[in-house]
């Protein structure tokens, strides 16, 4: 299966947001923004997907309930779009669903639930899922009937999941394709130390409950192909290691093993292990190695914190241009604040945190229409186009003008009639303060 794009409402500090998703995806905003909440949202809407119903149940009395006064009481919305195959076809889907949180006056249900198909060819989707209320769902029963069959579901479950584990169903085979797809958030990027421990106390959920050291170790012994690519990549990452070599110790009582990568650096003499190398260095065999598992295990997405920390911008710049080409099956959603790792990005593939005076998380791209202004202005100034976003950004606080003007569906503007184009380019000018 692929993925899309994501649709999400009612859920922390984000009241709507839709993200559609390339190869590879920035959130850009200040720390404290939304960034990770975006990040842990759709991990959230994921798990809710496989969840059982006791786990539903507990989920919608989860912290993430929206507290804000612009948004209390909405509910969650969460859809996910993306291809997938069905009846030896590729289709393209739309698979969402609604649910109430539990509050003190009542309790949380499912309130809606949809599941739309189509060929890439044809106009219009076909509803092969239709909940519009919690007591009333429908489902397609076969490939020539109609989405009218009632299905007896509870509040507290998903026709979807009731449906994945019904293997005499027609919708079987696409309902368990989506219960069982993982989007995985790496959120333990900021000790590298801890991805090749020794001793074999830390196992990395993507990596199938391993060490990072006792993955590689499995990959070199297990597929040979994949491992290959690995080494390679790596090598051309970090040019100044001449040999990579996990390894394996097996202890005195048989059974115990420690794994451990062994490197040689161009300019000593013998091998050390991999916990000598920078703290960047082993960022970047962590990021890399991950891709490479995301590739092999079909993963449509993974999603990564701060990517860019400890590792030298034009490290990172060769780094993002390898996780897309040796993972080029897989997504990566990445979040920063970084003008640097900005310079690497196309416009298109950034969301940019908009000032949020309302204390709910905005997010928008740049409008395609303007882009011209934004480039012309930073070349003015003999900056990238990200270095020049970066100041931009800061420069808009409290200023609802020039962010409807240039970004996306960001805040309807008040007045009507464009700027001309001396003035879009003077509104898009960053302001020189005075010392």
């Amino acid at each position: 299966m692929t993925v899309s794009g994501f649709v999400i409402e009612g859920i922390s500090n984000i009241d709507s947001l839709r993200l559609d998703v390339g190869s590879l995806n920035a959130l850009i905003a200040p720390n404290g923004y939304g960034k990770s909440n975006v990040l842990r949202t759709i991990e959230f809407g994921m798990d809710f997907l496989s969840a059982t119903e006791q786990e539903k149940i507990q989920m919608m009395h989860s912290r993430f309930v929206p507290i804000n006064n612009n948004m209390y009481r909405k509910d969650f919305r969460f859809e996910i779009l993306g291809s997938t195959m069905m009846d030896g076809q590729e289709m393209e889907y739309h698979y969402g669903y609604t649910f109430s949180w539990w509050a003190e006056d009542k309790e949380g249900r499912i309130t809606s639930e949809w599941l739309k198909v189509k060929r890439s060819t044809d106009q219009r989707f076909r509803q092969i899922i239709n909940r519009p209320s919690t007591d009333e769902c429908m489902i397609l029963p076969s490939p020539t009937g109609r989405c009218t069959k009632s299905f007896e579901i509870s509040s507290s479950q998903l026709a979807l999941s009731a449906i994945a584990v019904r293997s005499d169903m027609y919708l079987n085979s696409i309902a368990s394709q989506l219960c069982a797809m993982t989007i995985p958030n790496l959120e333990t990027l900021d000790n590298p130390e801890s991805y090749f421990s020794v001793d074999g106390d830390r196992g990395i959920r993507m990596l199938d409950g391993e060490t990072l050291s006792a993955y590689l170790y499995k990959l070199r012994t297990t597929d040979e192909y994949n491992y290959s690519i690995l080494i390679d990549g790596l090598l051309q990452l970090l040019p100044g290691i001449e040999e990579f070599s996990p390894e394996v110790i097996t202890l005195a009582d048989g059974q115990s093993k420690i794994y451990d990568i062994r490197v040689k650096e161009k300019f000593n003499v013998q091998p050390t292990s991999i916990r000598q190398l920078s703290s960047g260095s082993k960022r970047i065999i962590f990021l890399f190695t991950l891709c490479v598992a995301a590739q092999k295990k079909n993963i449509p997405m993974i999603m990564l914190e701060e990517p860019e920390n400890s590792v030298h911008p034009h490290l990172m710049e060769n780094l993002l241009l390898a996780m897309q080409n040796y993972a080029s099956k897989t997504k990566i959603l990445i979040t920063s604040h970084s003008p640097y790792l900005m310079r690497y990005l196309q416009p298109q593939q950034m969301y940019f945190g908009l000032p949020k005076a309302d204390g709910i998380a905005h997010f928008a791209q740049v409008n395609p229409s303007k882009m011209k202004y934004l480039y012309r202005y930073a070349g003015d100034m003999e900056l990238t186009f990200g270095e020049f976003m970066f100041d931009f950004m800061l420069d808009i606080e409290n200023d609802a003008e020039r962010v409807s003007t240039f970004f996306k569906a960001a805040i309807k503007r008040e007045q009507n009639g464009a700027c001309s184009d001396s003035a879009e380019r003077e509104q898009a000018r960053p302001k020189v303060k005075a010392n």
